[in-house]
């Protein structure tokens, strides 16, 4: 939509009458009205208008407002049906007709409007259901909020549809004085601008952030790219550099950037010279990217790590947290999720801004920027997204400085902060684009120990004086279950990528590493489960015990008291006798080929409640290619729906004494065939000790949830045992109130080994719990412990045994 959509209607009014939508953006003719907020939400719509915050000033004896309040920020604002925007625009109101255009760029070009609505005839068709929002201050940016309106006469409620902005160009001319200057287009990023406020973020974090070290490293990689621009379309990599000097490393997604690969074949061939028309869009961009800002070297892994060197892969792989953590910054090339493409690169140029050129009443060419709306978060965590692959996590996780390269925008993260370009683009204080926030980090709960550029070899003082312990536990725990979401192309990568992160953890706090876990709270490491109705397989080929998290794929979380490590609450009830574990190369944090660990615990047979149609789809599971197959995820959703009609049927027979047996059958089978809510659960029915009175439990309702999909089979057909390892209350002292309180128990369920004789395969996490009002049991001077011992009978009468789990 140009201005030729504008050109066959005249104005109707006088030429010198301003329009009563925008009134010229002309801050004179601006109505000005009081406010109680940062922006003016009225609940009738308003043309271009000034609000004057009340507290700022006193209302003159009349009640008016005074003549020349003072104004710290002046903002204008615009809230008017996006139709009359368009019908002022049609009469040949300048400023309107840029709005509309503005808003049609950004709604064909909005991740926020479905493909098919993208058309102009489905855009003019939604015209009469918009309003246009527009904040407006002189020298900043015009945000413009496209919304839905609904309310009554007291308030409205507003529903964000899409955002967009408007800037000028101090190059060319703009007729409204108003909008911002902008010394360069944002069309493409490598501009003098926009490296100036980059440079500006990056020295800002070395000079004031202690977490986020020095531009210059400690230590050069073994190889780095030379960019020199004085090379021309040439790039060298070179081998053991002297002396030191800043770099930039890259983090990608093979899959799209499509990198060259360094091989042994490639070096013999034609050496370490590179012509950047070998190189891929992404890593062109990214050579394009480190000249911009001066950098003379560049580390990008599929040519720095000699790909058919097993030798050098195994060597350099460790080394990666500690190259990324010592660059100058990472650039972090994402994809467009909508339309992912190896030709993107690193979104040097954008799609979401536009130039428009039009003319003002003079008949003079002007120039406007528009920047259509985008999404402000980060993608969402999938297999293909950076966000998405395990090597790109541990390289989020441990970079001093990244700048994210998206779609939309750039934005810079450390250890300390985020700032992304919509704060150096004019911004506006006090007006916000609906439903968007600020960029948050999740490297803050990790910047003390990222800093390590070593393991980490201190003293237990060192943690209690400077290191915290249980706080050393939280940012571990948190940062395990995002890794846990992460895919690889290499299953077995899936330890050496969380590597540089696990050598920084405090040993002393911690305990030895285990393919995953830590002895140092083994107990409680041990107490993981895979989160409910996802998609979990084992890894094959082999990469970690199935006690460990790491032998398989699929989202994780800890029983709740785990989630604490440290804080009181969890009473171990399991005691570990010997851990093992073999590692596949010389790297401790590293492959491993196999691993075990030996426990005392008391231990139980276990019978399972597992409804006929659940049954069915997890015995259908033996078979891999059934695991495939998107019914049987459903089952319990099945087996619930059906559960449901047959009890309603059952009312049928309510009123009649003589058919209350046919009732009660269809009330039977429809227990047998009731699902959980979900199909990785299964409710536990007995607990078989040698001493217990009862296989009931006694009170107590207990679950099971599975590992993986190939697990669940077993939980069918195998003999099946479960072992205690913990018990907690989180509200104890409302039971010694005489009130009630939940008392609950962790533990493994376990399988024979498919592997070693005499040892068990881990299938599922089990969860036990009950609801105690008060007991005779509790003792106030005894404490937590010894009362919780008391009141835990779940395994009472199970005898204690060693077991081996592999």
């Amino acid at each position: 939509m140009s201005e030729k959509h504008f050109s066959e209607s005249e104005s109707d009014g006088e030429e010198d009458e301003p329009c009563p939508v925008c009134r010229d953006l002309d801050p004179d003719l601006a109505t000005r009205v009081t406010k109680q907020s940062e922006t003016i939400f009225s609940p009738d719509p308003f043309g271009f208008a000034l609000g004057v915050k009340v507290p700022d000033f006193e209302l003159q004896a009349d009640g008016e407002l005074p003549a020349d309040p003072p104004f710290d920020s002046p903002l204008y604002e615009i809230d008017k049906p996006l139709s009359e925007v368009w019908e002022q625009g049609r009469k040949g109101c300048k400023a309107c007709q840029i709005l509309f255009m503005g808003l049609f760029f950004s709604w064909k070009t909005s991740d926020a409007i479905e493909p098919e609505r993208r058309s102009e005839q489905a855009f003019k068709e939604a015209v009469d259901s918009l309003y246009l929002h527009a904040f407006l201050s002189p020298g900043k940016k015009v945000l413009v909020n496209v919304t839905t309106r609904t309310g009554g006469i007291r308030s409205v409620t507003r529903t964000a549809v899409l955002s967009y902005e408007l800037f000028a160009l101090a190059s060319k001319p703009n007729p409204w004085d108003i909008i911002g200057r902008l010394e360069c287009s944002p069309v493409n990023v490598l501009n003098d601008q926009y490296r100036r406020f980059v440079q500006r973020w990056i020295c800002q974090c070395a000079d004031g952030h202690p977490h986020c070290g020095p531009l210059t490293p400690a230590r050069m990689p073994k190889r780095l790219l030379n960019v020199d621009e004085r090379n021309g379309d040439i790039i060298f990599l070179e081998e053991d550099i002297v002396g030191r000097a800043p770099y930039i490393t890259l983090s990608h997604t093979w899959k799209f950037s499509q990198p060259l690969k360094m091989t042994h074949e490639r070096l013999n061939m034609v050496g370490s010279t590179i012509h950047l028309d070998e190189l891929s869009p992404t890593l062109r961009d990214a050579v394009r990217i480190a000249r911009w800002l001066d950098v003379q070297y560049l580390w990008i892994d599929a040519l720095c790590i000699i790909q058919d060197d097993e030798l050098d892969w195994e060597e350099q792989s460790v080394q990666m947290g500690n190259i990324y953590r010592q660059s100058y910054f990472t650039i972090a090339a994402h994809i467009d999720a909508n339309n992912p493409s190896p030709a993107n690169g690193c979104f040097l140029e954008r799609k979401h801004f536009r130039e428009i050129s039009h003319q003002d009443d003079s008949g003079q060419t002007c120039s406007t920027i528009v920047r259509g709306d985008f999404n402000h978060n980060d993608e969402n965590v999938t297999p293909d997204a950076l966000t998405g692959r395990g090597w790109c996590y541990q390289e989020r996780l441990l970079a001093s400085r990244i700048i994210h390269f998206r779609p939309g925008e750039i934005s810079f993260e450390c250890f300390a902060s985020t700032k992304c370009e919509c704060d150096e683009l004019l911004p506006q204080q006090g007006a916000l684009p609906l439903g968007r926030y600020p960029y948050k980090s999740f490297k803050e709960g990790f910047a003390e120990y990222a800093t390590i550029v070593e393991p980490y070899e201190g003293s237990a003082g060192d943690i209690l004086n400077g290191l915290n312990g249980n706080k050393a536990w939280l940012a571990w725990r948190d940062m395990a279950e995002n890794y846990a979401t992460t895919d690889f192309t290499y299953k077995t990568d899936r330890l050496p990528a969380l590597a540089g992160v696990a050598g920084r953890m405090p040993k002393q706090a911690f305990g030895n590493y285990v393919a995953g876990l830590w002895t140092g709270e083994l107990v409680s490491e041990l107490l993981w489960r895979r989160s409910y109705n996802v998609r979990r397989f084992r890894d094959k080929p082999y990469v970690a015990p199935t006690f460990s998290w790491a032998s398989g794929s699929g989202p994780i979380t800890w029983w709740s008291p785990c989630k604490r490590p440290g804080e009181s609450g969890l009473l171990p009830l399991a005691k570990v006798l010997d851990v093992s574990c073999e590692l596949a190369t010389a790297e401790p944090f590293g492959q491993v080929r196999d691993g075990s660990i030996k426990l005392s615990g008391r231990v139980a047979t276990v019978k399972l409640q597992i409804p006929i149609l659940q049954r069915i789809s997890w015995l259908l599971k033996v078979n891999p290619r059934m695991r495939e197959v998107e019914w049987l995820y459903k089952a319990s959703d099945m087996s619930r729906w059906f559960c449901v009609r047959l009890r309603r049927f059952a009312l049928y027979f309510q009123g009649y004494r003589v058919l209350h047996p046919i009732r009660d059958l269809i009330r039977y089978v429809a227990d047998k065939f009731h699902g959980r809510e979900n199909d990785t659960v299964a409710d536990i029915g007995k607990l078989i000790g040698k001493n217990r009175l009862s296989s009931g439990l006694g009170g107590w309702k207990g679950s099971a949830t599975s590992d993986a999909e190939e697990d669940s089979p077993r939980l069918v057909l195998e003999n099946l045992i479960a072992i205690e390892l913990g018990a907690w209350c989180e509200k104890f002292s409302e039971i010694e109130e005489g009130k009630t309180g939940r008392v609950e128990v962790g533990g493994l369920l376990l399988a024979p080994s498919k592997k070693r004789k005499g040892a068990y395969d881990r299938v599922a996490q089990i969860e036990f719990w009950k609801d105690i009002k008060g007991d005779e049991r509790v003792r106030a001077e005894d404490g937590y412990e010894v009362n919780l011992g008391r009141l835990n009978d779940c395994f009472a009468g199970c005898e204690e045994k060693e077991v081996i789990i592999v």
